[in-house]
C-alpha cells in the first residue's frame, strides 16, 4: 500500500510539473507566433493569436501586454481612445488573388481597461506601466493636433505619462524613447538636471542616441558649457541621418551659437548660414548673423542678408525692426526704401505684408523728421491690416507706437 501511495504522490507531482512546462511552452509559442505576424504586418491576425493565448492562458501579464503593444504601435485607425481597428497588410502587392481580397481587419475596445486591470493584478509590472504611459501619450499626441484637450487637462494627462514611465524606469525597464520623453518633459517644465540625467543615460557606455545628443547639446548650452554643448551637438550631425529636419536644425544651431562663444567665429559663421539654409524663414537665425556682421563691419554682407530674411519671411516683425535699426545705426535710408519697393512688388496682393511695409516705413520717415508723411504711411499700413484683422488686434494698435523703436539708434 505505501509503495502504491508513494507512486500516486509522484505521478501527482510529476502531472503538476508537466502542466506547468506545457503552459510555460503554450505561452511562448503564442508569442512567438504573434511576433512573427506582427513582422510580417499582419497585426490583425497576431491580434487572434492573443486573444487565443488569452483564452487557453488566462490573464497573463505577458499576453495582455504583447495585445495591448500591438494595437498602440500597429493600428490604422482609432476612434476616441476606444476603439482601435488592426489590419493584415499585403505582403505582395503583384499577388493580384491577394489584391481582390479584403484585408483582415479585427476590432479592439479598450486596451486602458486591459491595462487597469493588469496593473491592479501585478502592480510590479515595469512593461504595464511602460504601456499606459504609451496610451496617455498617444491621447496627448491625438488631442493635441484635433486641438481637443484645455492646457489644464492636458497637463493633467502629460503627469500621468511621466508618473507610469518614471515608475516603469524605477522597476527596471529600459528604452531610449522613454528615457528621451521622461528628458523632454523635464527639459520643458525647467527642471534641467533632471533632464540631463536622462538623456545622459541613453548614451551611457558608448551608446548612440543622436535625439539625446541634441537635447544634451542644448542643456550643456543653456549651462554655459560651451565646449561640451558643441561636442554633443557635433556627435548628433554625425549622426544626422537619423534626425529630422528640425532636429538638425537644432543641433546646427547651438553648434554655430556655442563656437561663437568660444571664439571660433570663422566656424560659427559656417554653421548658421547652414542653418539659414535648412529653414530659409527663420528670423532669429538671421539676426544672430546680422548681430555678428553688425560687430565686424560687414556692412556689405549685413544688407545681403537683411534682404534675404525679408524676401524669404516678410511676416515676421522682428526682421522690420533690424532693418530700421540698422537704418538708423548708419543713418542710411536708401537700402531701406529700395528694399521696401522690391518687397511691394513681390507681395503686392498680400495685405498683412503690405501692412509691414508702410508701418515701418512711416518709422523711417518719422525718423528722418517727416512727421506728416509717416502719418499718411501709418494710416495706409492701418488700412491694409483693416483687411485681415479686428481694430483691437495689437497689430493695428502698434502702428505709430514707435516710443521703443526711436531709442534704437
Amino acid at each position: 500500500m505505501r509503495a502504491i501511495a508513494v507512486w500516486v504522490c509522484l505521478f501527482l507531482v510529476s502531472s503538476v510539473g508537466y502542466s506547468q512546462d506545457s503552459l510555460e511552452l503554450d505561452q511562448q509559442a503564442y508569442l512567438s507566433r504573434a511576433t512573427q505576424l506582427i513582422e510580417k504586418h499582419k497585426f490583425a491576425s497576431a491580434h487572434a493569436v492573443y486573444d487565443s493565448a488569452m483564452n487557453r492562458l488566462g490573464f497573463n501579464p505577458d499576453i495582455v501586454c504583447g495585445m495591448v503593444e500591438n494595437a498602440l504601435e500597429n493600428h490604422f485607425l482609432q476612434e476616441n481612445m476606444e476603439v482601435f481597428y488592426l489590419a493584415d497588410s499585403i505582403t505582395n502587392p503583384n499577388d493580384k488573388a491577394l489584391i481582390s481580397k479584403p484585408p483582415r481587419v479585427t476590432v479592439f475596445y479598450y486596451p486602458d481597461r486591459l491595462l487597469v486591470k493588469l496593473l491592479e493584478e501585478y502592480p510590479q509590472s515595469p512593461r504595464g506601466h511602460k504601456l499606459i504611459a504609451d496610451y496617455f501619450r498617444l491621447q496627448l499626441q491625438r488631442d493635441n493636433t484635433a486641438d481637443l484637450l484645455n492646457s489644464s487637462t492636458k497637463m493633467m494627462v502629460a503627469e500621468k505619462v511621466l508618473k507610469h514611465y518614471l515608475r516603469a524606469v524605477e522597476l527596471g525597464y529600459t528604452d531610449p524613447e522613454v528615457n528621451r520623453w521622461i528628458g523632454e518633459a523635464y527639459y520643458q517644465s525647467n527642471h534641467p538636471q533632471k533632464a540631463r540625467e536622462f538623456f545622459l543615460k541613453n548614451v551611457e557606455q558608448g551608446n548612440v542616441d543622436p535625439e539625446s545628443y541634441v537635447y544634451l547639446a542644448q542643456l550643456y548650452f543653456d549651462d554655459k558649457q560651451y565646449s561640451k554643448s558643441v561636442n554633443f551637438a557635433s556627435k548628433a550631425l554625425e549622426h544626422s541621418d537619423f534626425l529630422d529636419v528640425r532636429l538638425r536644425y537644432q543641433a546646427t544651431q547651438v553648434a554655430a551659437l556655442s563656437l561663437f562663444h568660444l571664439g571660433d567665429e570663422q566656424r560659427f559663421e559656417d554653421y548658421i548660414v547652414r542653418c539659414i539654409r535648412y529653414f530659409p524663414d527663420r528670423q532669429d537665425v538671421y539676426i544672430d548673423l546680422l548681430n555678428y556682421y553688425h560687430s565686424n563691419e560687414q556692412r556689405q554682407k549685413e544688407r545681403k542678408m537683411i534682404r534675404e530674411m525679408l524676401l524669404n519671411n516678410p511676416y515676421r516683425v522682428m526682421g522690420y525692426k533690424y532693418l530700421e535699426k540698422y537704418s538708423l545705426r548708419n543713418n542710411n535710408f536708401t537700402f531701406a526704401d529700395s528694399l521696401f519697393e522690391e518687397l511691394i512688388m513681390k507681395y503686392e496682393v498680400d495685405e498683412e505684408v503690405l501692412g509691414n511695409v508702410y508701418r515701418f516705413r512711416g518709422n523711417l520717415a518719422f525718423h528722418q523728421g517727416l512727421t506728416e508723411d509717416a502719418r499718411k504711411l501709418w494710416e495706409i499700413s492701418r488700412n491694409y491690416y483693416r483687411y485681415l484683422f479686428p481694430d483691437d488686434d495689437l497689430r493695428i494698435r502698434e502702428v505709430g507706437d514707435i516710443s521703443r523703436d526711436s531709442s534704437m539708434k
